[in-house]
């Protein structure tokens, strides 16, 4: 446990997924309660360790104004549930507080291989459980209409489990650079390519497009720019990411992401021509119409409320509840397209938006709690960075941006102080990583909310940060 106590936090990772898909219930998880635990135990741990560490005080005093403002705000404001802010504090502190700890505890060159050796046994892990649950037909659909394939995973969890997989094929590409066997080369990115294309998220897609495309060219432009030969197994790798790209491009209309948008947009274009014929009918010409004209006139207004009235209704009905269809309507600026409108991620965006436009400064700057969109957690937004923004304000995305900036000026200084010795495989797969991850940050609300996505960002901030320090001598991971 003392040798290999970071290797083995890991790969309790996906195990602890597990136990949530088979235990879980109203009151939530025994694995959720194990996390609880683990964070804990790793503040106690920092500030009995690393309490002379200034490092530790700077960012438990940022953690504090984001967070601590969040709950002194709250309070002012009057709170409508403290017990569920709380547990949502809880759950979002967990990324920096991981983060700030793999920082302070990967310091040399064998932590750092069990931790790619602990993501790699979670790959493992996960496949094969895709592949029982496949075989014994106890896996979870990645949508509701039967699409996709995401193992043992409970139905809340799925975007959190699209996020994982999407990271641990990350890794698992980097092996197959690393091993440097013509095999491998061509096996492991076929298996990448199934992993991501059967799950069938937004997410899991946008990740082998540009694993299949980034990773070939950074082999490519690194010998160009060194004049260096390419290995036979690059040339194989490169071969086989090309045709793992096509694979994408063509096989996307058979997929179960096209299979979602298709059924989507099939429903929501038709309420949209319906609508427009109707308008016709009445001697309106809807499309070429201002937002002033469509509220003024009488016939257009009702009809517009009526309209507006059942995309609410049928998407997020809070917001209907809670505010006038007017207010509605001129959020959305009086648009018609039905994809828009029945888009229920920008719907809880567009929820979220109206509530800050009734609260005052100190919440624009510290956020509110996630109360006030609701009592079902369905209305959460679907997108960690508008989470971020309007659940702890101006001030919490400005602590996060500044968690970026950091980490990309201490990249770029260290390019500058030896371009050719840190532009390495492992080095643009940690890169390649920190970048996927911010954006799989936006097309889902796991990256930065979800303990068991948000150690895995972690990690790669910690590993970042071990090979960003510009103080110590370069070791070749």
């Amino acid at each position: 446990m003392k040798k290999y106590w970071l290797f083995i936090l890991i790969i309790i990772q996906p195990l602890l997924d597990i136990i949530a898909f088979w235990t879980a219930d109203e009151n939530g998880t025994i694995a959720g309660y194990i996390r609880l635990i683990i964070l804990i135990g790793t503040i106690l741990y920092l500030l009995i360790k690393k309490y002379r560490d200034k490092r530790l005080w700077i960012t438990f005093a940022l953690c504090f104004i984001v967070f601590g403002g969040h709950l002194i705000n709250s309070f002012r404001c009057g709170y409508l549930s403290f017990p569920r802010d709380i547990s949502y504090v809880v759950h979002v502190a967990y990324m920096p507080v991981m983060a700030l700890f793999f920082v302070f505890e990967i310091d040399n060159k064998d932590l750092v291989s069990q931790v790619i050796k602990g993501i790699l046994v979670n790959a493992a892990i996960v496949v094969g459980v895709i592949l029982v649950s496949y075989f014994t037909n106890t896996f979870t659909f990645t949508y509701g209409e039967g699409l996709g394939i995401s193992g043992w995973v409970t139905m809340d969890n799925r975007c959190a489990h699209s996020d994982i997989l999407a990271i641990l094929c990350i890794f698992i590409t980097y092996f197959t650079l690393r091993e440097d066997r013509s095999w491998l080369s061509i096996v492991l990115p076929v298996c990448v390519f199934a992993l991501l294309y059967t799950n069938g998220t937004r997410a899991c897609y946008f990740t082998l497009v540009a694993l299949s495309a980034c990773f070939s060219l950074f082999l490519i432009i690194r010998s160009l720019l060194f004049h260096e030969k390419l290995k036979k197994t690059y040339i194989v790798f490169i071969c086989s990411m090309t045709v793992v790209l096509l694979a994408s491009y063509f096989a996307y209309p058979y997929s179960a992401r096209a299979a979602e948008e298709e059924y989507k947009r099939s429903h929501f274009s038709t309420v949209e021509k319906d609508f427009v014929e109707k308008m016709d009918a009445l001697g309106y010409d809807i499309y070429n119409m201002s937002l002033e004209e469509k509220m003024d006139d009488p016939v257009v207004h009702e009809e517009l409320r009526t309209y507006y009235n059942a995309f609410c209704w049928g998407g997020i009905p809070q917001i209907v509840q809670n505010f006038d269809l007017d207010t509605i309507i001129y959020k959305y600026g009086g648009t018609i397209n039905s994809s828009t409108l029945g888009d229920t991620r920008l719907m809880k965006q567009m929820y979220a938006s109206l509530i800050m436009d009734t609260k005052d400064f100190g919440t624009h700057l510290f956020g509110f709690e996630i109360a006030c969109l609701g009592s079902d957690m369905v209305v959460d937004m679907e997108n960690d960075w508008y989470s971020i923004l309007f659940y702890y304000g101006y001030v919490g995305l400005a602590g996060y941006i500044l968690l970026i900036v950091f980490f990309l000026g201490r990249i770029v200084l260290t390019l500058k102080r030896d371009f050719k010795n840190n532009l390495t495989d492992f080095n643009f797969t940690l890169l390649f990583a920190f970048i996927i991850s911010l954006g799989l940050a936006y097309f889902s609300g796991a990256i930065l909310r979800r303990p068991n996505v948000s150690i895995y960002f972690s990690l790669i901030l910690g590993l970042l940060y071990y090979e960003t320090d510009n103080n110590r001598s370069r070791i070749q991971c």
